[in-house]
């Protein structure tokens, strides 16, 4: 009998680092419309150095685009 190729997700894991991503994107969308450029780059800055250590580097990458369209929209 052959195994299957099961891959397990652990709930707790995934919700919480969901809800992480889902706290430091609004954090990073609404950061650009502080309008001092000093304060915004410090809050960016701080969330990219937090997301890259707790979630990883892709949802990092991905937090680092959003400001940046933001603020050309603005």
């Amino acid at each position: 009998m052959e195994q299957e190729n099961v891959i397990a997700l652990d709930f707790k894991k995934v919700v919480t680092k969901s809800l992480a991503f889902c706290g430091f994107l609004a954090i990073a969308v609404l950061s650009p419309y502080f309008g001092n450029q000093l304060i915004t780059g410090s809050i960016i800055n701080a969330l990219l150095f937090i997301s890259a250590s707790v979630l990883g580097l892709e949802a990092a990458f991905l937090l680092c685009l959003i400001p940046s369209l933001i603020s050309i929209h603005c």
